[in-house]
């Protein structure tokens, strides 16, 4: 019986490393920079908001600060309802004329409704959507589109990343979106899934709107972005690009208390009934599998006297992997990883997937921003 155990745990753990070993070999790799460019072409960006009066002020500023003439580009901050201060906020502030405040109809409610008014209301066929809690550097736009030939491709997925306070919730979060970073990138790029963050995406509202738009996603309130690149991979997965250039980046503050990131990360885990990519369920089911083996595999212990060894090394094999794959991210994207704290983070971690990937197949409603989502 032992030996059936531990091979099963070779299996899962041999999988799970090349998994990893692919995420780091296909996502990294910068956009050539002599492949042609058109530059970067008209764009509106689109905020929506709901709630956000303490992050308003820091997002309008990072975008006022963007290295793009005024001419070619727009912002439409999308007040989803708001029932804080959001808008006395934004009114408070010296918005620029290519700065517009769009207010949501009443029967847009919603994420993916206020995104369709803000699209419905732009001028510009390129749209880039981001959230009201991020912040950008100068040169966002311009290496966004580096390297990537705009007339050939429908959607740039950029990179996010979690503004860590060197505390295990927020380091949990830089470093769980870290890695999905790294695996969205070589599922673009070559493993045959796409995935995204509406934090830094941008695509063309024309084709997304010739697939259908949001129809048909109606019964998942969250899954915007993966609903956006899925509705274009299905048309061409050719189409899609993942830019890795550091500058590209999108920064986001971790969400804090704990309840408020379990409640965040069941949200986020609901939408995977969604994905339609078998490749991508898969990837995602080895990793949730080695977790859930490292996690039951203790109970070897109350048979077998020595398991505790076998346990500590498929614990360690899996602490060393992601350490060598996430490093090499970090390093990439100019990140500091908390050396002291990762091994607390990492064990919190393969917890946190099996909790959360169990929980999200029987939780079917939640409450986020004052409104209860199903």
């Amino acid at each position: 019986m032992a030996w059936i155990a531990i091979l099963i745990g070779a299996i899962l753990a041999f999988s799970y490393t090349f998994q990893v070993w692919q995420y780091s070999k296909y996502g990294i790799a910068l956009n050539s920079e002599s492949a042609h460019t058109n530059g970067v072409p008209d764009f509106t960006i689109l905020v929506p908001f709901r709630n956000e009066s303490k992050h308003l002020p820091a997002i309008v500023e990072s975008l006022q600060q963007l290295a793009i003439p005024h001419s070619n580009w727009s912002v439409s901050l999308i007040n989803d309802h708001s029932t804080d201060e959001s808008l006395a906020v934004l009114e408070s502030l010296s918005l620029p004329s290519h700065f517009n405040i769009l207010q949501a109809p009443g029967n847009y409610t919603g994420k993916k409704k206020a995104l369709t008014w803000g699209m419905e209301q732009a001028g510009t066929d390129w749209v880039i959507c981001t959230d009201a809690d991020c912040i950008m550097q100068p040169d966002w736009i311009a290496a966004l589109f580096s390297g990537i030939d705009n007339n050939g491709v429908w959607a740039i997925c950029g990179p996010v990343h979690v503004m860590s306070q060197n505390s295990v919730l927020t380091e949990v979060q830089m470093l769980d979106m870290l890695g999905v970073m790294g695996m969205t990138a070589a599922g673009h790029r070559h493993l045959g899934f796409q995935l995204a963050n509406g934090a830094n995406l941008a695509f063309r509202q024309s084709v997304f709107m010739e697939c259908g738009g949001f129809t048909g996603s109606e019964q998942h309130a969250s899954g915007d972005d993966m609903w956006i690149v899925q509705q274009l991979a299905a048309k061409d997965p050719r189409q899609i690009a993942f830019q890795s250039n550091p500058a590209a980046q999108v920064r986001t503050l971790a969400t804090t208390p704990w309840a408020a990131f379990w409640m965040q990360r069941l949200r986020w885990a609901g939408k995977t009934t969604a994905y339609k990519s078998n490749v991508l369920k898969k990837h995602i089911g080895i990793a949730f599998a080695f977790s859930v083996w490292l996690i039951f595999g203790w109970l070897g212990v109350l048979v077998w006297t020595n398991w505790v060894w076998i346990m500590l090394m498929f614990w360690g094999l899996r602490i060393l992997v992601d350490y060598w794959y996430l490093n090499q991210l970090a390093k990439h994207y100019r990140l500091r990883m908390n050396k002291i704290l990762y091994c607390l983070v990492q064990v919190a971690h393969v917890f946190y997937l099996v909790g959360i990937g169990g929980l999200s197949l029987f939780k079917k409603s939640y409450s986020w921003k004052g409104r209860t989502l199903r």
